[in-house]
């Protein structure tokens, strides 16, 4: 039976003639107004070509980052100097000094994005390495 596919589809059924791929599930349907469709699933062999030199990184709270090549980056100081400024701006409030609070605006945000900015540079280099 003749079919209509577009040049990709076309390319893909000679893939399959061909034995480049194995076909998987196949879906035919009717519509009303009397064209008929066809769905084919093609399996094609993938190789996973495993790369060299890759680092897995995981992040969180306790060690900011960990590298799968047992590399460590401490958060203790961090988290300390986080909860130092919690207080500090608990206090200015507290005592009424809104206007301190909203000077110091930011300031936490932007040494952060430094931190993770200097932790991110090292993670390339090693993995430069």
């Amino acid at each position: 039976m003749p079919i209509a596919t577009s040049e990709y589809h076309t390319k893909r059924l000679q893939d399959l003639a061909g034995g480049s791929c194995r076909q998987g599930s196949m879906e035919i349907w009717h519509e009303k107004d009397g064209e008929w469709y066809a769905a084919i699933s093609l399996i094609y062999e993938t190789h996973l070509n495993e790369p060299c030199g890759v680092i897995g990184v995981d992040f969180g709270i306790v060690k900011l980052a960990v590298l799968s090549n047992n590399i460590f980056f401490d958060g203790r100081k961090v988290r300390w100097r986080k909860e130092q400024w919690a207080a500090r701006r608990a206090a200015l409030q507290q005592a009424g000094r809104l206007s301190r609070v909203k000077k110091e605006a930011g300031r936490e945000t932007r040494w952060m994005r430094y931190i993770n900015h200097c932790i991110s540079k090292r993670i390339v280099e090693i993995a430069k390495k």
